[in-house]
């Protein structure tokens, strides 16, 4: 334990003598301030019943992930960002700003791009049916504020999600 703390410790001592925030830990779901996100995601892409298989389909798995986000446990190191969230999916972010190959729970290709801009994090994905996913994860005060936006890929419309989170006891 001694050892892990501090390890813990001097990882976030070099993330922020690099002036970059480290988001590590346990964060709960702040619902007052965040949006949410089934009704945005519904709202900005519209009703499923119009949609074509592949735009339902992608619909329905990223309001399942948007639920999955009530908790989230963030690890983070120089090199990497891993976050865990309810449904025991985990999603790594290697921070170089080159193109990695990542797999959604679904199994479908994906590729993004993760980087500092300032004091944000930044990944951008690219998928294959998926069209573009920005994500930015900042601190707003003591809150961790987590950004999606999303153009699905036979969508002109694009769809942003805000959700603030708080530490977790």
């Amino acid at each position: 334990m001694g050892r892990f703390l501090a390890s813990s410790v001097f990882v976030a001592a070099i993330s922020l003598a690099q002036g970059n925030p480290d988001f590590s830990g346990k964060w709960s779901l702040d619902t007052e301030k965040s949006d949410d996100g089934d009704a945005v995601i519904l709202g900005g892409i519209g009703s499923t019943d119009r949609m074509s298989p592949n735009d339902r389909r992608t619909a329905e798995r990223l309001i399942e992930l948007v639920r999955a986000l009530r908790v989230l446990e963030i690890h983070q190191s120089p090199a990497d960002f891993r976050l865990h969230d309810e449904a025991d999916n985990v999603r790594i972010y290697y921070i170089d700003g080159k193109k990695h190959a990542r797999e959604t729970p679904w199994g479908e290709k994906l590729e993004t791009v993760t980087k500092w801009e300032g004091s944000e994090l930044y990944a951008r994905t690219d998928g294959k049916d998926l069209g573009e996913i920005d994500e930015v994860y900042a601190m707003e005060g003591s809150q961790l504020l987590y950004t999606v936006k999303i153009r699905l890929e036979d969508s002109k419309q694009e769809v942003v999600v805000r959700t603030y989170y708080g530490r977790a006891e």
